[in-house]
């Protein structure tokens, strides 16, 4: 618990803000998402296609933008977050039971 007090430190107030701001946001890092639709990567020069359906896990947040990778077959991608909303579903724990 942060005591409001801490709050007038720079440094404590700074660090609480970018926190609440960053866990706010929407897919924050280790969320896990199921595609909608087949994904194109490029590995070494060559594209290739995770199908719908796989499981991939937000890796990285920068802005708008969301680094995801399937641990299933290594694909990479940065979608925005408006990308994630209409070509990803969330995973939720039943789904990833079954």
């Amino acid at each position: 618990m942060i005591h409001a007090k801490s709050l007038n430190h720079p440094y404590v107030f700074f660090a609480y803000m970018r926190f609440s701001q960053a866990s706010s946001r929407p897919y924050p890092l280790e969320t896990r998402l199921v595609s909608l639709h087949d994904e194109m990567d490029d590995d070494d020069g060559r594209e290739r296609t995770t199908p719908a359906g796989n499981i991939w896990k937000v890796t990285t947040v920068n802005g708008d933008d969301r680094s995801i990778i399937c641990e299933a077959t290594g694909a990479a991608i940065i979608p925005t977050i408006a990308e994630l909303q209409t070509q990803f579903t969330l995973l939720t724990e039943r789904r990833a039971k079954t």
